[in-house]
């Protein structure tokens, strides 16, 4: 969604050749700078392919409040709003993007203010389903909209944003924000997150915050090219003897038996030397994190996470039990976390055929093993 605004009206030829002159010239420039990877206006819905979470959000037209001194909008933006069925954190996470080279996040942002509920009804109309407005927020810093990167391990905050009522972004209008990615959302497959805490997620349309005009740009990383450092090798030449040669006997060397493990990925995964695997499983400081992969891009987003707490606190001793599940957002496929009676832990899951996946290992050496591959 964007500002109403009137287009410029161009009067002559010489300032159309001017304008056409200018935009030909500043274009390569800004590809040349930054590429755009994420743009969604929200319209005329959210652009589920650019995401790869979405809880408690939903594209909307509740905060364009028209209230006096306000500046008209129309169309949606992206509402914190929350659901009966799923009251927990509000939040939007982005696809796997890759941000070596840097770049920056820009959005337009917005919390509810008292004036829209006092104007909009009283709180019974809101929640039967009449009247619905932009609801004010408090200060607090499980209402504060935090924007955020998965580093892996856990969600880094870039920052968070005062809510308060003279905190500039509470109020008729929405704030332009503007973020530099940081050094340690400098990665390969960098997830950004726009999170609402629990406190704030705990009635429907209550403590709003909304977001418009959502665009990630990153520098392309150019990779360097080495200069071949050797010096070309001369083969001697033999002076002819005159004598006849042999030709030398070539002796086959053995073709070794290739077995189905044939590379290592070297992304730290337990089990980095599946090719074409579903998923991506990491250990990290007490912590399992498990990944589900995109087969046409390699690219990783957070399917689920479990922790050696978790294995201590589960009995298995009279057979499996579940310890963890959850669900390939590429594929679709359930994930679901084992305890064995042996003590081993073990992970089944699916291909987008349908074909099964599933690895075990020793939570003492990590040394995983394929069951079905």
């Amino acid at each position: 969604m964007g500002w109403m605004k009137r287009k410029p009206q161009v009067r002559s030829f010489l300032g159309k050749t001017l304008i056409l002159l200018l935009v030909s010239f500043l274009i390569p420039l800004a590809i040349a700078a930054a590429a755009v990877v994420l743009e969604d206006d929200f319209e005329p819905d959210i652009d589920g392919s650019q995401w790869a979470q979405l809880q408690g959000v939903r594209a909307s037209t509740v905060c364009n409040d028209q209230d006096p001194g306000a500046i008209p909008r129309d169309g949606n933006s992206l509402v914190f709003w929350g659901t009966a069925e799923n009251p927990g954190e509000r939040y939007a996470v982005t696809k796997p993007i890759d941000a070596r080279g840097g770049g920056t996040i820009t959005f337009e942002l917005r919390y509810g203010d008292e004036q829209s509920a006092e104007n909009g009804g009283d709180e019974q109309s809101a929640e039967n389903g009449g009247d619905e407005w932009c609801d004010s927020t408090s200060d607090t810093p499980e209402e504060r909209l935090k924007l955020q990167y998965w580093n892996g391990t856990e969600w880094i905050t870039i920052n968070s944003y005062p809510s308060g009522p003279s905190q500039g972004y509470r109020g008729d209008n929405y704030a332009l924000v503007t973020e530099q990615i940081p050094d340690g959302a400098k990665l390969e497959n960098v997830q950004f997150r726009w999170h609402q805490g629990p406190s704030a997620a705990q009635n429907v349309g209550r403590n709003t915050a909304a977001i418009d005009n959502v665009k990630i740009d990153v520098v392309p990383l150019e990779e360097p090219t080495e200069e071949p450092t050797e010096e070309p090798i001369e083969e001697p030449t033999e002076e002819p003897t005159g004598e006849p040669t042999e030709e030398p006997t070539l002796t086959p060397t053995p073709v070794p038996v290739v077995p189905k493990v044939i590379a290592k990925l070297n992304d730290g995964s337990l089990n980095a030397y599946h090719l074409g695997r579903p998923i991506a499983i990491y250990y990290s400081n007490g912590q399992y994190t498990i990944y589900g992969i995109d087969i046409n891009t390699g690219w990783g987003s957070l399917a689920l996470t479990f922790t050696d707490e978790d294995i201590e606190a589960a009995s298995a001793e009279d057979g499996p039990v579940v310890i963890a599940t959850g669900q390939n957002p590429y594929n679709f496929r359930p994930i679901t976390v084992y305890l064995l009676p042996t003590g081993e832990i073990q992970v089944n899951t699916m291909y987008w055929d349908g074909k099964e996946y599933i690895v075990k290992w020793d939570p003492a050496d990590k040394d995983l093993n394929a069951v079905a591959w």
